[in-house]
């Protein structure tokens, strides 16, 4: 009898690990919480300009890690609508809240720095 529990135990903790290892991989457990990056790149649509990609990356760097393909996804629009210039102000957004002193950033210091 005990090795019949054995394997039906196995057998469950394999369909657990498996379960657990899609929604993983599924990005069932990201910080958006699956979904929410479309509706963030459609309201970042309707600001694309350079300091929406500045204030968007800025807010964004509350929430996400620089390897998130929220990160990748608003970079890479902000720099496709608004070319160089526009990934300049997304990353330059993004370093200002990751700095010692975000409450003092912002796009318009930004674009008076002339960086």
């Amino acid at each position: 009898m005990p090795k019949i529990e054995l394997i039906f135990g196995s057998l469950l903790a394999l369909v657990l690990v498996g379960a657990v290892a899609y929604a993983g991989l599924s990005g069932r457990f990201s910080p958006g919480g699956g979904g929410g990056g479309h509706v963030q790149q459609a309201a970042a649509e309707q600001d694309m300009t350079l300091c929406g990609c500045y204030n968007t990356a800025f807010d964004m760097a509350a929430r996400y890690d620089v390897q998130s393909p929220e990160y990748s996804t608003q970079f890479v629009l902000c720099r496709k609508v608004l070319g160089e210039e526009g990934g300049r102000y997304f990353t330059a957004g993004w370093n200002a809240r990751n700095s010692s002193k975000p409450w003092e950033a912002s796009c318009e210091a930004f674009k008076r720095s002339g960086a």
